[in-house]
């Protein structure tokens, strides 16, 4: 056996069935996600089974629940399944079905050449900076190192060009700068902001840039504003966190400069400011991230909108070296109790009608995921297209067509997440423009790397994992699909219970929650009821 199949054996978490259902608890009740339908359902006091925490399935339920044992029909809760499948369709197997995107090359082509959304541009691959966790620094050895190299001019301008031919369909486009650190490179990006306007003259064009905020002039803060740029500067919490990780190649802090940019940019047009700027945590390490979110909550030059924070753990996929031991996972848990305590008074100050409480919400919310819940509270629209016999999980786009990077040499990649050193995820260059058919195989390498395990998977109806897990070229896919599949279970269980819990105070929440937030203009079309007859709303979440 080859050591690629030793090590394919040693992280496949599937070594026995895997129901198509969860459960999980929250304070008060016990749930089930039926993987199959997308439906979440109370499982009734009557049953008698013991509530597992709901980060985990314990082994006797699983068994119990899962459609490769008939004998657990015996069961009360297998009788309980049997009754609920054959009254409201649920718990169905998936035997004739597939994994597919059902997606054409003709397809593509089409989407491809019209409706290309937003183009990012990796305008150099310098940095004035030397953060720890950094996925060009020497952690990630997948990954490409820091370099001196920027995009010309030339391949900066035929990007926009493209990007213009190929947006027609697309009434509001968005064009992003990005590193490295953008602004290294800002007499490029004042060039290609002038170049853009010029080719659409009748379309709207959203400028917006990620900067680490330590090299803004007053020159460029002004162009920043006076092009009504969207900004996104980095500050990973209180001066002691963000000093040991975000430091110049000298190793110095530079916590400091970045206040000192941010409060120069509300000081020169505030308005602006609330509107357009966000600030980017990312959390290296499970001890930092209580005293980041304490820092953000106590605050006094956020912008003033409810979403005012983005939040992000580090990239896991490539990292050599663990993050945090065992202990700081344990006191994390306990402190993401406690917050989510707390998240549920704010939930419950809204529903009563608290404008103030919208602010609270946009932070706490912000640490403990909420934006991501999109897919979960989303679950059962996506299902509905599943009924040709294809699945198509939901985190997987067109790679191009709503997100588009260019790199410094003019290569094209689906998303600014994409490794540029992983030859399998490019998909054209600035000269010949995307391949159709490289945006196909990556979607069909992806689902096919282990379609048998995501057919057999609960959390199919709502994963949100995407070909940008892929960091390796040559290997097997299934190797870091693997590695992202099992934490993202893990996260997407602990998801389940905090969705849940936050309906049991407030039902309305999450339908209201996307109207509230002012940095996502995507439409929310509202899901379907869940099954349920008259006298039985308590049983379905």
């Amino acid at each position: 056996m080859s050591s690629d199949d030793n090590r394919r054996k040693l992280l496949n978490p599937f070594r026995k069935p895997v129901s198509p259902v969860a459960l999980f608890s929250t304070d008060s009740q016990t749930y089930l996600f039926d993987g199959s339908s997308g439906h979440i359902v109370q499982v009734p006091p009557s049953v008698s089974c013991e509530r597992a925490p709901s980060r985990q399935v314990d082994a006797p339920m699983e068994s119990a629940l899962s459609l490769h044992y008939p004998q657990a029909c015996s069961t009360p809760l297998g009788l309980w399944i049997e009754e609920t499948r054959r009254d409201y369709g649920l718990f169905v197997p998936r035997e004739s079905v597939s994994i597919d995107s059902g997606l054409s090359v003709a397809d593509a082509e089409r989407a491809l050449s019209r409706r290309v959304n937003h183009l990012i541009l990796g305008v150099t691959e310098g940095c004035n900076l030397r953060c720890s966790y950094c996925v060009f620094g020497d952690r990630y050895p997948q990954w490409p190192s820091h370099s001196t190299q920027s995009m010309s001019g030339d391949i900066g301008r035929r990007a926009v060009c493209y990007f213009a031919d190929h947006s027609g369909e697309e009434e509001s486009v968005i064009l992003s700068f990005y590193g490295g650190e953008p602004t290294l490179e800002f007499e490029l990006i004042k060039e290609l902001v002038g170049y853009a306007k010029n080719l659409f003259q009748n379309r709207a064009v959203v400028f917006a840039l990620t900067t680490n905020g330590v090299n803004l002039s007053k020159g460029i803060m002004r162009f920043l504003i006076e092009n009504q740029f969207h900004v996104t500067v980095s500050l990973d919490g209180p001066e002691h966190i963000h000093d040991a990780q975000r430091v110049t190649r000298n190793g110095g802090g530079t916590f400091q400069k970045v206040i000192r940019t941010l409060q120069a940019l509300r000081s020169l047009d505030k308005e602006w400011y609330d509107q357009h700027v966000r600030v980017a945590c990312t959390v290296a390490s499970p001890d930092s991230w209580l005293p980041a979110l304490d820092f953000f909550r106590d605050c006094k030059f956020l912008p003033d909108s409810s979403a005012p924070v983005s939040v992000a753990w580090i990239r896991a996929g490539g990292l050599k070296g663990k993050v945090g031991d065992p202990e700081s996972w344990k006191n994390w848990r306990r402190q993401r109790n406690s917050i989510e305590r707390e998240l549920l008074e704010v939930v419950a100050h809204l529903r009563d009608g608290d404008p103030s409480a919208h602010k609270r919400l946009g932070i706490t919310g912000a640490f403990l995921g909420l934006k991501d819940m999109r897919l979960i509270h989303l679950r059962n629209a996506q299902v509905g297209l599943w009924a040709n016999g294809t699945l198509s999980p939901p985190g997987c786009c067109l790679p191009g067509e709503q997100r588009l990077f260019v790199t410094v040499d003019g290569r094209l990649f689906p998303c600014e997440r994409a490794n540029s050193q992983c030859v399998d995820l490019c998909i054209g260059d600035v000269l010949t423009g995307i391949e159709p058919q490289r945006s196909v195989d990556i979607v069909r390498r992806f689902y096919d790397s282990n379609a048998e395990e995501c057919l057999r998977c609960w959390a199919l109806p709502i994963c949100g994992l995407c070909p940008s897990v892929r960091t390796t070229t040559g290997s097997d896919w299934g190797v870091d699909k693997r590695l992202a599949c099992r934490v993202n279970r893990a996260t997407l269980l602990r998801q389940l219970s905090l969705y849940c819990r936050i309906r049991e105070v407030y039902p309305e929440f999450f339908d209201d929650l996307y109207h509230w937030s002012d940095d996502d203009d995507t439409e929310v079309h509202d899901p379907p009821l869940e099954c349920r007859q008259d006298g039985e709303d308590d049983q379905y979440a």
